[in-house]
């Protein structure tokens, strides 16, 4: 979460010399990128609220293919209802699955079911049709970071692309994360 990589931010450039005292020549670089990456996380961490605000009440509840989605669910509050995780591990679901999976999803009334880069969408398919839902076209960043150029390859950009995700998913407002830099105050 972003509460987390601040804490990481604002404790690193110092260990970093401590343990490579032959890196205190940069240490002005990273105490100077630690400000700007850290204002840029405040930043992210306020718009990823507003924008998870205006998902409508009965649509905010969140069905994936990962578990690890759990720490974005915590710290924005988001009910986590039902984890698909095991679908991604498994070749073909079976009649039953796919039923059950179903079950579940509409016990949860979500409109949209998301999956992840790690996850191939068409193994949902047949488990949306069953609940009556979508899946969503555009997958979460849930194991790791993107690849360079991608909607995903850093952190902040992850996090605006997974809210997005969500946000759109679910039909709340998307407005575009725009960090403002000090000069834009």
């Amino acid at each position: 979460t972003p509460h987390h990589i601040y804490q990481i931010l604002t404790k690193r450039p110092e260990r970093l010399v401590e343990l490579a005292p032959h890196l205190e020549f940069h240490k002005n670089i990273y105490n100077k990128n630690t400000k700007k990456v850290t204002k840029e996380i405040n930043q992210i961490n306020s718009w990823i609220k507003g924008r998870l605000a205006s998902i409508p009440d009965k649509n905010r509840k969140l069905v994936t293919t990962n578990s690890a989605m759990i720490y974005y669910v915590k710290a924005y509050d988001i009910p986590y209802s039902v984890n698909l995780g095991n679908v991604k591990n498994i070749g073909k679901l079976t009649d039953t699955k796919v039923m059950n999976l179903a079950r579940d999803i509409q016990k949860a009334q979500v409109p949209t079911i998301f999956t992840d880069t790690n996850t191939n969408s068409n193994l949902l398919a047949p488990v949306a049709t069953a609940a009556k839902v979508k899946v969503f076209q555009r997958p979460l960043y849930i194991d790791g970071l993107g690849e360079p150029g991608s909607d995903g390859e850093t952190y902040q950009k992850m996090m605006a692309a997974n809210t997005r995700i969500i946000v759109e998913g679910l039909g709340g407002t998307y407005l575009k994360f725009e960090p403002k830099n000090s000069r834009n105050k």
